[in-house]
């Protein structure tokens, strides 16, 4: 008796070691995961897991890793491309199909005075110094697939009250499929060229 309690004391334990080493070698690629998929949540995009085994698990690790790096490599790009439009000189403004405004740039806003969460969501002939017939053209001829607005000339009125001539162009943003999404617009200040013109 006592040599079978303790041969099976001896199986035991090394059935329990072998079962915590084994639950420790599933476990820990769950463990990596979970942090990696916490740590991509606080934003830290393009972050790898080591790759522990050429199993299931494995496999799940080695496409977490390349998810990563899709995903930093698109966010770099989104980035990036918003950088590009937030510093560009000229106003821009994009608008979704019904004609309220998605985004404005900051020249947009250092042109008006507005702030960015007065405008967005707006309707975008808040903008036109004339609000019932030369906004709703330019709006309307965005609108039309077929064509786009270059160089329109219209007057924006700022939040202060003032003037502003500009040069109005736009066009119709389209998905992957070709589908309408939006329009995207662009204006150039010609205060200065109007002060010129009447001089002259």
């Amino acid at each position: 008796i006592r040599k079978m309690s303790l041969i099976l004391g001896i199986i035991g334990s090394v059935a329990l070691i072998l079962a915590l080493v084994l639950m420790r070698k599933i476990l820990t690629p769950i463990q990596l995961l979970a942090e990696g998929t916490a740590r991509i949540s606080n934003g830290e995009y393009g972050i790898k897991v080591p790759v522990l085994s050429k199993d299931e698990l494995g496999g799940l690790a080695t496409d977490f890793n390349r998810m990563s790096k899709v995903l930093a490599e698109t966010t770099v790009s989104k980035n990036y491309f918003g950088d590009i439009l937030s510093h560009m000189i000229d106003p821009l403004i994009v608008m979704n199909m019904d004609g309220r405004i998605r985004m404005v740039n900051q020249a947009t806003l250092d042109l008006l005075g507005y702030t960015n969460e007065e405008l967005v969501g707006q309707r975008a002939h808040i903008l036109f110094l004339t609000k019932d017939r030369l906004s709703e053209e330019a709006l309307q001829e965005s609108l039309n697939i077929n064509s786009a607005v270059r160089n329109l000339e219209a007057e924006f009125m700022s939040k202060a009250g003032h003037k502003v001539p500009v040069l109005f162009s736009s066009s119709v943003l389209k998905d992957a499929k070709g589908q309408p999404i939006g329009i995207i617009a662009v204006a150039k200040d010609v205060t200065e060229r109007k002060r010129l013109e009447n001089i002259i």
